[in-house]
């Protein structure tokens, strides 16, 4: 490529052979070109600086609040899964009259507490028809009702079980919950759900008074400028200081505007920079708005200020750069010398981590006798301290790997007594005392296998006897509704695998797998050699399920899927298994609806060290 010629003139007028003459010319055509450009650059430079100034007005107001609102939001979520527990156990209680009576007084007390607690407008409750409480009608009403909230589009269309959001205004509750006529807008979180015993379904409110966040919405503002609402999907106003526009929905240009906000950032929409925030765990948004010419009159003097201090600063710069390039050429090249030799030292991650050997050379048995070789010491201290930090850095990050496998681990235990202590639970209800006493002790012998060994890998051996405890526990507790059988290749049991992977996809087998009341269903497990891996199948011919049932599994597995903790014993497990497997894909799932699921793991054959009491584990290479 040829030269230009202007850089051809200026080497033939102006001689810069040396690094000191490169470092004053490099310097003076830096300081010209930011002379030249920073008038150009002005409105750029006063646009940004507004910009800024609006982002962090709008952050600062906005970040307060986010946090605050979603707190409390956090609260009603919460609230709503011990809500839900409450309903869902007096409605599987005994049905006598008698019992409904007593069960009804204690879920009232139970649901005034949380009300009073987390300081709730109301949280009321529509019911059976058949339930006693249901014909209350102040914390309990008849689900079968012909109007009132329960039968809103909104609340219909939500799925079984799924925590929804809604904004009523205008709301009056019946006369005897607050013995007034006002009216009261809302802010509300619901759920519909299914009881277990009689398929019948139930619908519960919480409720937040409006004004209680628009207060907090009006007091969070740092200027009476900045304007904060909160709004649906829709664009409808569903929160504001004044209460007026409530009910009111944005235009559909403005809701378009504020859709498209990134994260941390700002959209301009006549005149007005507007910043919004997704308050979860509701889908609603909060907006914080602020004029622009609320920041332009601030801003003159600003800019006037900076182009001052480029200018003095620039000067400086190349005054303090002349003095400063004398100094350092005259040792750079013994420096350089040295840098290009420890370079090669620096290896990329998962390279080489070997340390760093070569030094700077400093006179020896005499003080140094300027900066740069005080600056060789030091940075013959840097590779040291360098050296050092790699190696803590290597512990650290092991620990660290190790620590994170026995948290993932570690999740999955008491979902799993949980789930068998219900399954006791329920047998002590039914009367069944011989089978309930049989599972605690298949339950005892069941953690001291688990407990009996604290690292991460046991052999498939002790994995299949926990295995057959829990199915033995599940079969009791599911009135022998399935069998099962274990098929293993010879000696594929002496091989290691990770603590507590099979039996959550067992788990999901029986959970999800059962075809009824009167359905028999199978489970198989089977153990083989596939080449240098280990196969592993666990088959059952349950319900199955669909194919966009599966697709939605697989990405829930794979974490593609933002369904919250559905799945997440099998993601535990699909986690655990991939440092231990070579596979792209170490577990498969494979169903089809009314004729059963299929779930099959690839792992490497890996053993353990016979020697020392780490236990660690290395791979076969098994022909």
């Amino acid at each position: 490529m040829p030269r230009p010629a202007f850089w051809d003139f200026i080497r033939r007028r102006v001689p810069f052979r040396t690094l000191y003459q490169k470092l004053l010319l490099s310097h003076l055509l830096i300081t010209l070109i930011c002379l030249s450009v920073m008038g150009g650059f002005n409105y750029i430079a006063t646009r940004s600086i507004n910009n800024t100034h609006i982002v962090d007005l709008l952050q600062h107001t906005s970040n307060q609040l986010q946090s605050t609102l979603t707190t409390r939001f956090q609260q009603m979520e919460r609230t709503s899964a011990m809500l839900q527990f409450t309903l869902y156990s007096m409605l599987n209680r005994n049905n006598s009259k008698f019992n409904q009576a007593q069960l009804a007084t204690q879920t009232r007390n139970s649901l005034t507490s949380m009300q009073e607690s987390f300081n709730f407008l109301n949280i009321s409750a529509y019911l059976p028809s058949d339930f006693l409480a249901s014909e209350e009608g102040i914390t309990f009403h008849d689900i079968t009702e012909l109007d009132g909230r329960h039968r809103a589009p909104e609340v219909l269309n939500t799925p079984l079980h799924q925590l929804g959001w809604m904004a009523f205004v205008d709301y009056e509750y019946p006369f005897m919950r607050f013995s007034t006529r006002r009216h009261y807008s809302l802010l509300s979180c619901f759920s519909t759900v299914r009881t277990g015993a009689s398929q019948q379904n139930f619908t519960y409110f919480i409720d937040l008074d409006e004004r209680e966040i628009a207060e907090t919405l009006s007091t969070g503002g740092e200027t009476s400028q900045v304007s904060q609402y909160l709004i649906d999907a829709s664009g409808t106003v569903i929160c504001h200081p004044d209460a007026a526009l409530l009910g009111t929905r944005l235009p559909g240009e403005l809701v378009a505007v504020i859709s498209g906000i990134p994260e941390g950032g700002t959209e301009l929409y006549k005149g007005e920079q507007y910043y919004a925030r997704t308050l979860l765990p509701s889908p609603w948004t909060l907006v914080v708005s602020v004029p622009n010419d609320y920041v332009w009159a601030q801003d003159s003097a600003t800019i006037l200020s900076i182009l001052l201090a480029a200018l003095v600063a620039t000067s400086i710069a190349l005054v303090t750069a002349s003095l400063v390039s004398h100094q350092l050429t005259k040792k750079l090249r013994a420096m350089n010398a040295v840098i290009q030799s420890v370079a090669p030292s620096f290896a990329a991650p998962g390279e080489s981590v070997a340390p760093i050997e070569q030094r700077m050379v400093v006179p020896q048995d005499t003080e140094p006798v300027d900066e740069m070789d005080k600056l060789s010491i030091v940075f013959n201290q840097m590779i040291d301290k360098l050296n050092l930090e790699m190696r803590r850095a290597l512990m650290g990050m092991r620990e660290q790997e190790e620590l994170r496998y026995q948290l993932l681990q570690a999740k999955i235990n008491p979902h799993f007594l949980y789930n068998i202590l219900d399954s006791i639970k329920i047998c002590n209800s039914l009367g069944r005392y011989a089978d309930s006493s049989q599972m605690l002790e298949m339950l005892a012998q069941f953690y001291r296998l688990i407990l009996r060994k604290s690292k991460d890998l046991i052999s498939i051996e002790e994995e299949l006897e926990i295995v057959r405890l829990y199915l033995e526990m599940e079969s009791i507790s599911h009135d022998y509704c399935f069998t099962w059988s274990i098929q293993a290749e010879e000696d594929i049991a002496m091989f290691m695998i990770p603590r507590f992977v099979l039996q959550p996809i067992v788990e999901n087998c029986i959970t999800h797998g059962i075809p009824g009341d009167t359905g028999k269903m199978h489970i198989s497990i089977m153990l083989s050699y596939l080449e240098d891996n280990i196969y592993i199948e666990i088959a059952d011919n349950g319900l199955g399920m669909s194919q966009e049932q599966l697709l939605m599994l697989n990405e829930v597995v794979r974490g593609g899927h933002p369904s919250g903790n559905r799945f997440y014993g099998l993601s535990n497990v699909y986690a655990r298994l991939l440092p231990f497997t070579a596979s792209d894909d170490p577990i498969r799932f494979e169903s089809e609806a009314g004729r059963g699921t299929t779930v099959s793991i690839i792992l490497q054959q890996t053993i353990a060290w016979e020697e020392g009491p780490d236990e660690r584990a290395q791979t076969d290479d098994r022909g």
